[in-house]
Parts: C-alpha cells; structure tokens; sequence
C-alpha cells in the first residue's frame, strides 16, 4: 500500500498521461496521510532500509511546507504533554494543542506572536525539565531536527518557531546544569585540604555508617555524573544545531531568541581557545562563524552583550596547540569578513579607493567595521598561527613541555601541524593593509610578521613566505606621503631592520635568502642604514641562468670586493650587521671561490676595525645563530 501511494502524482507532469492523480482540493489531505504511513520508513537510518528512507524524503520533499505538519509533529511530539489519559490509555494525537499550533505556524497566520507562543508551550510542557533528567528525548530531538535542516531546509524555514523554542529552552537548561557543575568543580578544587591528625579519629567509628554514606553523597554530588554528561551533550548538539539553522536562514528573525542564545553561548565562547585542540571545531565557534559571516546577523556582534564574541574566535585561531580543523573554520570567518568589506568597498569607491581608513564608521560596511574593531585581536591570532605553523612540530616552542623536550631530541619533529603551510594566514594579513588604511596597519601587519621570523626552530619555506608577505605590506616610499607617516614608517623600519639582519646568518636555502634581500629592498626604501648595504646585499645573492648552479660569480666576487676597508669605515654600524652576518654563512658555505672573497672581506673589516679603534663608534655584534645543529646532535 506504501508503494502504490508514493507512486501516485500529487503534481501535475509535462504530457497528459503525467496529469496529476490526486484533486487539487484533496491533495493536503492526501499528503498529510502519505507523511504518516512513511514516518517509520524514516526512523530506519542503515542496512537495506536505507534506500527507503531516501526515497521516503525524496518523496516528501517534493510537498509544499504546510504539508508536511505530521513529518515536524513527529520530531516535535516526543516533548508534547500528554492530553486526555482515560484509565492509563493515550488519546491519539489528532487534534493536540502543539499539532493546531504547527498548522497555525505553517499556514503564515499566526505573524510574530508565534514566537511567544512557542515558547510559552515549550515551558509549559518543561522541555528544559528533560535535560539531565537521563532521558534521551531531547539529544534524539537535536539530530532529528538536524537531520530534517540537511535535507529538508527550505522547507523548515516555516517551522523555525517551533524548533527554535524547543532548542532555545534545551539550550538554556544544558547551558546552567554545565555552568553549575563547572563551578562546584572549581570550588572543590580551590578549597583547602583541611589537615587530618590520626592521633584525633575514633576507631570506634562506624566507617561503614552514616558518616561514609554522607561522604559518597557528597562526593557524588561534585564530581560529573550522568546528568552533567547528558547537559554537555545536548548543548554541544543545540549549538551546531543553532549554527546551522543561522547559516541556513539569515534573514529569520532571531531576536526573540537572542537573548536566551547569547547567554548560553558566552561561556562557551570564553572557553573556545581551550577546547581549540580538538578533532573538531569547538560548538560555539560555529555559532559566531555563521554570525559574522552573513551581513544580515553580522550586527548582533556588534552589540554591548556579544561584543566579546568574535575576539574570542580570534583568540581560538591562535591558540598554540589549536587543532587543522578549528584553525581552518577561524580562518574561514576571517576571510569572509575580508572578502565582503572587499566587495563594499569597490561597490562604493571603484577602483580609484584606497580607503584611507578615515571616513566614519557608521558609513562602512558591516564586515569592515567589526574587522577594524577588533583588528589588535586578529593581528595577534594570526602572528600566534604563523608562529605555530612556523615552528618545526607542534607544541615545539613551548618551553619545558614534554613534547618540546622530545622535539630537541628529534623525536617528534614531524608532529603536529606541517610547517610551510601558513598561505592563508599570510593572505589574509596582505589584505588587511588596505581595509585598516595603508599608512595605519601597515606597521602593525609588519610587526605581527617580523616576530614570527625570530622563532629558534624556525622552518624556512615558512620563513620564505613570511618574508615575501612582510615585502608585500610595506608601502613603496612617496612624496606625497604625510610627515607623520613618513615618521612612522621610518621607525617601523629600523625595527624591522634590527630583526631581519641576524637572518643573513641564519637562513639556509636559496629561496629563503631571495626572499630576505627583497624585504630588506622594501625595509630599505624608509630606513638610510638598510638602503646603504641592501646593494652589496642583493649582489651577495645575485643568479644567472647560464651560470653553474645558476650562482652569477661576478656579481658575487663584484659585491665582495665593494667591502673594502674604506667601506666599512665609512658605512653605519647598522649596515655593517647584515653584511658580517652573511660572511659568517658564507664561510661555513662549500663553494671555495665565495668562501676565499668572504674570508678577505672578514679581513677587511678587521682591518677597519684596528684602524677606527677608540674612537667611540658603536660596536657591532654578530649573531652566529647555529644553535639548531648543535640540539639535533644532542
């Protein structure tokens, strides 16, 4: 009988055999009765009902929404009090108080009060009362619900009313028994062991007795039971349940939810960095993802009470041991954000705006003032991501930490988070310049990078990409640039200088060392002590594809042979630094030819330096960072 009702047309088709069967005026009869009769066919998930179900849903949803009220009626009767008992026997369910109102809430009659009334029903019925309780009505609730967004979402969108208050009420309930058990934890972990004197115990003590009794109840009492187990379930899956719905229906209104959402989500977004480690992004990360990523529920986060939210997203980007998956969902929001005021601003400047940053926030784009507005947090996550990501095994840079200690000895050196692959934490860096205005995040990005660079077991395809981004946000030097940018930026570069230099003795490879002379071009561009030895530096480093191992020897020997004694007399102490760096790692180089011109030019500034002895001038130190040879051997 299942069969030949599903086969029956409830649509009319292209030819007249394809006609429908079924009266128009009968069909909402007609479907609520297939609905039924396929409700068990969708309780079986696996082996060969499998097929059925699939077919099942194909089926239904083919329905138009206010047809499908017993298919959100049988996800939503489980919590529905039960009416007219008579001797132990149920009513059937025709006719309930929940099933009238999802006819009133489908049919669009009921307007905005549909959401008080939901939410009266739902605490009426004690939805949240379910929640600890050891039943598994609501976690079975939560996946049905789920399930029915996934394939059936277009459709639930006439029914968010109802799943919303359920959830909201489930929401709020898991959300208190979890905060409560959290904080009889942390008393009971802060609270003094009173000392215990055995001279002072009665050994005519019952142990077995009362006193024992009340000591397993409190025990028991404080430590996570089932109850507290069953919250955290149903919260974790209320959450990615609310995550989804705002991802899948932006333009609902949320607001008479909000605040019930909000102050079950705070708590767990203050502990996102915490949970960050985990196979699977933390719950509530989804929530505010799905916020900041829709230009409609984007102001919410701009709100007094949820102001603290995107920070704290931030901050789970960069947490040191955060895991692929919830680095990967944070740079996702990030990149959102970046791509929507991007579009914003080309639809309001065209190609001529640069957007100096100094135009008033109330005109801007959503995306672009919560960018602005939590910018420090960002720069910070993403310095904190790269540097992870840079080191060589994760959790490397933590001192002390067994898996540092391991990762010295070599042991674990391929754990952990891959190194090189920080292009999307780089690329989102290269874009913030012109959203933040240029001449105002430009130092700022530079300064997130340079630390990066400074890492002890630094991987250097990482440090290759570094490098090229920090070349990329340095603005080009310009007349027309105000006195106090030009001020700032000839600071920045001195810093930077200071930090790029010791790398001329500590990077290895080819590319990483191309990468080094062009942001030290850039750097040079604001700083005179850079511009004075970034010629000789460039030729240090200068290639020729004709030539073995494509080195251009006379470019090289050329660049050697500009550091006489006069040279170095003459130049700054801070262009003298990078210069004596790369002679100490061309020293330590194979190739006898540039080893020879490298160990002259040492001569040379040895000889410069006997001759401008005592005369006051600065010293200049060398760092000899081989310290990563010396721990592998250890």
């Amino acid at each position: 009988m299942k069969d030949e009702l599903i086969a029956l047309r409830v649509e009319p088709g292209e030819s007249e055999d394809q006609r429908a069967v079924v009266d128009p005026a009968n069909r909402p009869a007609f479907a609520a009765l297939v609905v039924r009769c396929l409700l068990p066919r969708l309780k079986r998930r696996t082996g060969r009902f499998a097929p059925h179900r699939v077919a099942a849903l194909r089926w239904i949803s083919r329905l138009d929404p206010p047809e499908i009220v017993p298919l959100i009626h049988s996800v939503i009767s489980p919590m529905e009090p039960r009416f007219g008992r008579a001797d132990g026997a149920v009513a059937p369910t025709i006719g309930t108080p929940w099933l009238d109102a999802l006819v009133v809430t489908a049919s669009g009659h009921g307007g905005e009060e549909m959401a008080t009334t939901w939410l009266r029903m739902a605490r009426e019925a004690k939805v949240a009362g379910l929640v600890g309780s050891g039943s598994k009505v609501p976690s079975g609730f939560l996946r049905a619900a789920g399930d029915l967004l996934k394939v059936m979402a277009e459709h639930t969108k006439a029914y968010l009313h109802p799943l919303l208050s359920i959830t909201v009420e489930m929401l709020a309930a898991s959300s208190d028994i979890c905060e409560s058990t959290a904080r009889v934890r942390e008393a009971k972990l802060n609270e003094p062991d009173p000392a215990v004197d055995d001279d002072e115990v009665d050994e005519d003590d019952d142990v077995n007795g009362e006193d024992e009794k009340d000591a397993n109840d409190t025990r028991r009492a404080l430590a996570p039971g089932q109850a507290h187990r069953d919250a955290r379930e149903v919260r974790s899956l209320a959450v990615r349940f609310l995550g989804a719905l705002f991802q899948r229906h932006p333009d609902f209104d949320y607001s008479p939810y909000w605040d019930a959402v909000l102050s079950a989500v705070k708590p767990m977004a203050d502990r996102m960095a915490a949970e960050s480690a985990a196979s699977h992004p933390p719950p509530a990360l989804s929530i505010v993802a799905a916020l900041a990523e829709d230009d409609v529920l984007a102001p919410l986060l701009e709100r007094a009470d949820a102001i603290t939210l995107l920070p704290q997203l931030w901050r789970a980007l960069g947490a040191p041991f955060a895991s692929p998956a919830a680095r990967a969902a944070a740079l996702s929001t990030a990149e959102s954000l970046i791509e929507r005021a991007e579009e914003a601003k080309f639809k309001t400047f065209g190609d001529d705006g640069d957007g100096d940053g100094k135009g008033e926030n109330a005109g801007e784009h959503v995306a672009a003032r919560l960018l602005r507005a939590h910018a420090p947090s960002l720069l910070d996550a993403l310095q904190a991501a790269l540097a992870a990501r840079a080191a060589r095994g994760r959790r490397a840079q933590t001192p002390g930490s067994k898996i540092a200690a391991a990762t010295e000895k070599g042991a674990a050196r391929n754990a952990g988070v891959s190194a090189g692959a920080s292009g999307r934490e780089l690329a989102v860096l290269k874009c913030l310049g012109p959203l933040l205005g240029r001449a105002a995040a430009s130092a700022a990005i530079a300064d997130t990078l340079v630390p990066v660079l400074a890492l002890k077991r630094l991987d250097e395809s990482a440090a290759a990409e570094v490098l090229g981004a920090l070349a990329a946000v340095i603005p080009p030097r310009s007349d027309d640039m105000p006195e106090e940018d030009v001020t700032n930026a000839r600071d920045a570069a001195a810093r930077h200088r200071s930090a790029l230099a010791p790398l001329f003795g500590r990077l290895r490879s080819r590319t990483a060392r191309l990468a080094l002379c062009q942001a030290w071009s850039a750097v040079a561009t604001h700083d005179e002590a850079a511009n004075a030895c970034a010629g000789i530096l460039r030729g240090f480093h200068a290639d020729a594809r004709g030539s073995i191992d494509g080195v251009d020897y006379d470019a090289r020997l050329g660049a050697y042979d500009e550091c006489t004694e006069e040279w170095f007399c003459s130049a700054p102490p801070a262009s003298v630094v990078p210069v004596l760096n790369h002679v100490i790692h061309e020293l330590r180089g194979q190739d006898m030819a540039l080893r020879h011109a490298a160990a002259a030019a040492l001569g040379r500034f040895l000889d410069a330096a006997v001759r401008s002895g005592g005369t006051g001038d600065t010293p200049v130190s060398v760092v000899d960072d081989d310290d990563d040879d010396d721990d592998d051997d250890d």
